[in-house]
């Protein structure tokens, strides 16, 4: 539900990809040797908004879901710092779309906020 574990046995690997289903919000968190994962996220009309938090010493995958099951389309999103607030340019790194998600490759550890829109 909340979406959030760990890729590799000694976490240094993540996914984060939230699936909501028909819920409108959930949040977990762990703690591994490399220190806190967590996450929680919301749906609320044509908007969903997420964040989390992985170790600095780690990279994983960020999944958006596009909801298509539920008739949406168009998902844009915007990651942004979740200690500066600021935008973060995640166009260098790898993007795919699929039917359920969105997906951002490589992401490196640390806060984030997702903030994302359907048409």
């Amino acid at each position: 539900m909340a979406g959030i574990r760990p890729t590799s046995s000694n976490g240094n690997t993540w996914n984060v990809s939230p699936q909501p289903g028909n819920l409108t919000s959930a949040q977990a968190g762990f703690i591994t040797h490399l220190g806190a994962f967590s996450a929680e996220w919301t749906v609320a009309d044509n908007t969903f908004s997420l964040k989390f938090s992985t170790p600095a010493e780690s990279s994983g995958l960020l999944g958006v879901p596009t909801f298509v099951d539920q008739g949406r389309s168009g998902v844009v999103f915007k990651v942004y710092s979740g200690d500066s607030g600021e935008e973060v340019d995640i166009s260098g790194l790898t993007q795919q779309q699929d039917k359920y998600f969105t997906t951002v490759r490589d992401l490196p550890g640390g806060s984030y906020t997702v903030e994302a829109t359907y048409a």
